[in-house]
């Protein structure tokens, strides 16, 4: 291969919706053998802003705050899951 072979990109190939939803569903299934939700450890965050008891295993989320809150809350977080107990 030359060089100038490295240097093109290839276009992303198509897949289907159908492939999306079960690889959906199996990461759906595998979260949920862990419980459902991790929750953050304070009880006004987990029932009235992400209402339903924490964050839904298995999503990326995106914590923002003042003053470093959601630096707080996202390294309460991890130590949660990291200990097992989330």
């Amino acid at each position: 291969m030359s060089e100038t072979d490295h240097n093109q990109t290839q276009p992303a190939l198509p897949i289907l919706g159908s492939v999306l939803l079960q690889n959906e569903l199996k990461a759906r299934r595998r979260f949920a053998s862990h419980g459902e939700r991790i929750c953050t450890g304070c009880a006004e965050i987990d029932d009235h802003v992400l209402v339903g008891g924490g964050f839904e295993r298995g999503i990326v989320v995106g914590i923002n705050g003042i003053d470093e809150a959601g630096r707080l809350v996202s390294l309460q977080i991890n130590g949660k899951c990291a200990c097992g107990e989330a």
